[in-house]
């Protein structure tokens, strides 16, 4: 670990951020990701390839993954496994590794937060498909549960009860989901875990959408990318 001490730290949302599908942007001109569908392909523009290179070129500049992709989504990156890149985090914020070996002290720092959250969950899982029966949420790996479901009236209740009796869970609502999960869980605990142990000299963060929002604050300098809900929510203050 000590090859990682005192260096400056890059933090970087990777969907949307550092690549991303041709619908989003046509430009894309670099095979980024390895999809099982190939018609979900993501790629880099020549910017974002340009931009990557000259961050993977210096020793000085440690580049850290953070990932809302599953372990399985993660490794069909083209970043998966880079030497640059090995200390990585995924399924938002709850698995770490280092040396590209899964950092368990991490795990032990936020377990006691994260199982008790994740039993919250399930209660409010189970509280809103029961008022909202035909809301059908996916279990992420025991991680977080994902819907594509949206209504006013059930964003309403979610948000109500989080602010109220669940205040240790994150709700993020985006452009096709809404996530939650346990709020010790997200990137920002992370970049704060990271912080402390690893004493860098400068955080430099990338993301693009709201649930990027709490870890981009604790960087010295902080990237919107131009795709987005974070974008288009700055652009319209």
């Amino acid at each position: 670990m000590e090859q990682f001490k005192n260096k400056i730290l890059f933090f970087a949302d990777l969907d949307d951020s550092i690549f991303q599908t041709k619908r989003k942007d046509a430009n894309g001109k670099y095979k980024a990701t390895f999809p099982k569908n190939q018609l979900k392909t993501s790629y880099y523009t020549k910017a974002q390839f340009e931009f990557l290179n000259f961050i993977l070129s210096t020793e000085e500049i440690i580049f850290i993954p953070l990932t809302a992709r599953t372990e399985e989504q993660f490794k069909r990156t083209s970043i998966y496994k880079k030497s640059q890149a090995e200390i990585y985090s995924y399924y938002y914020g709850s698995a770490l590794y280092i040396n590209n070996i899964f950092h368990q002290p991490f795990y032990n720092f936020i377990s006691k937060d994260f199982e008790s959250g994740f039993k919250d969950l399930e209660s409010i899982i189970t509280l809103i498909t029961k008022k909202f029966p035909e809301i059908k949420f996916d279990n992420v790996d025991d991680k977080y549960f994902t819907t594509d479901f949206k209504s006013t009236a059930s964003i309403k209740y979610l948000q109500n009860m989080i602010n109220t009796k669940y205040q240790n869970i994150d709700i993020y609502i985006e452009e096709k989901y809404i996530t939650l999960l346990p709020k010790v869980c997200n990137k920002k605990s992370v970049v704060t875990y990271l912080k402390k142990i690893l004493s860098p000299k400068l955080i430099i963060g990338i993301g693009n959408s709201v649930s990027d929002i709490a870890f981009l604050n604790e960087c010295d300098f902080k990237i919107i990318s131009h795709i987005g809900n974070l974008n288009e929510k700055l652009l319209n203050q």
